[in-house]
């Protein structure tokens, strides 16, 4: 977590190692207004880079920290984006290599694209109940599992864009012009749409 307040010079981190049960720091602190804190934000977009440069833990508790964002933004509802480069293997949400080489081909291969875990369903309900939108950035340098965390977006009338085998000289300029549009696109949410059709008619979904 970052405390963004506009107090501050630069962003405060806060770290919260609960996997099982995470929770929220500082519950009226961590949802800042960009016009007031938007120098503390900026900072902090500007030292990412540096200050995970040299990160090498390839472990990911991603489901806790989907449950820790919730915890901070259902009261308002929005736009949730997540960006992820390695498998979710720690806390809820965990899920297992399941690109199996031998299946391709097989009439088992369609198991590997229905999705693994349920907690992302499960969760996407959630956030779809308060009117919170998950766009998901997957960045798959190795398998992601994202038949399963395609149901983030999918539940939640999200995106999910996938750049498989991120590079960053080839996908900077890509990268940079969808978020963009992400973040400054119209939006509407708690939108409800009727559909009503003569007598003896039926609607059909197909995809």
């Amino acid at each position: 977590f970052y405390s963004l307040k506009s107090s501050l010079s630069k962003p405060q981190m806060m770290v919260v190692a609960e996997l099982d049960d995470p929770f929220v720091p500082l519950p009226d602190e961590l949802l800042v207004n960009l016009k007031d804190s938007r120098t503390v934000v900026d900072n902090l977009l500007d030292s990412l880079p540096d200050m995970f440069a040299s990160a090498s833990m390839p472990d990911s508790a991603m489901g806790p920290a989907l449950q820790a964002a919730f915890l901070v933004m259902q009261h308002v509802g929005g736009k949730l984006l997540l960006f992820q480069a390695a498998l979710p293997n720690m806390g809820i949400g965990k899920v297992k290599i399941r690109d199996v080489i031998s299946q391709y081909g097989t009439d088992r291969e369609h198991e590997m694209r229905q999705p693994g875990e349920a907690f992302y369903k499960r969760y996407a309900a959630e956030c779809s109940r308060v009117q919170i939108t998950v766009d998901v950035f997957a960045f798959a340098l190795t398998h992601m599992d994202l038949a399963s965390l395609a149901g983030l977006p999918r539940y939640t009338c999200g995106d999910l864009h996938h750049y498989p085998g991120f590079n960053g000289q080839r996908d900077n300029d890509k990268l940079a012009a969808e978020v963009l549009h992400n973040l400054s696109r119209p939006t509407a949410w708690e939108a409800v749409m009727r559909i009503r059709c003569s007598k003896g008619l039926r609607i059909r979904c197909s995809k």
